[in-house]
């Protein structure tokens, strides 16, 4: 169930972004925390990536535009619990200007790739 927390609307729990951080470093990948909110993700051979977390229920367009307004970086938003969601117009908006919005499942594959694969990917039950 959602976290009713007012202090965790927006922004994750704290145990939700160390559990992200473990499950990037696992992979030798060099995590920076840039804020309450933003990594930034070093992936060797792949590009440098800013990832927006979330705590959103329903992540929007509306909630993109705050985030990208805050910090124009971002390559990636990623919802943090598994209670949460984004909605079909904010992926595709998200797309349409090389962000790519995932659940924390989705972004720990996609995180792999660059560019059209990293906006694209998808979860294997999901192809």
């Amino acid at each position: 169930m959602p976290d009713a927390s007012p202090r965790y609307k927006k922004i994750p729990r704290p145990e939700s972004v160390s559990q992200l951080i473990r499950s990037l470093e696992s992979r030798s990948l060099t995590i920076i925390r840039n804020g309450s909110q933003n990594l930034l993700i070093k992936r060797g051979s792949l590009s440098d990536l800013v990832a927006h977390t979330t705590n959103i229920y329903i992540f929007s367009v509306s909630d993109y535009e705050e985030a990208v307004a805050d910090a124009p970086d971002i390559r990636a938003i990623i919802s943090m619990s598994a209670w949460n969601s984004y909605t079909p117009e904010v992926k595709v908006h998200g797309k349409e200007n090389g962000v790519g919005i995932f659940s924390f499942r989705e972004f720990l594959g996609a995180v792999n790739y660059d560019g059209k694969k990293f906006l694209d990917y998808r979860l294997p039950e999901d192809r």
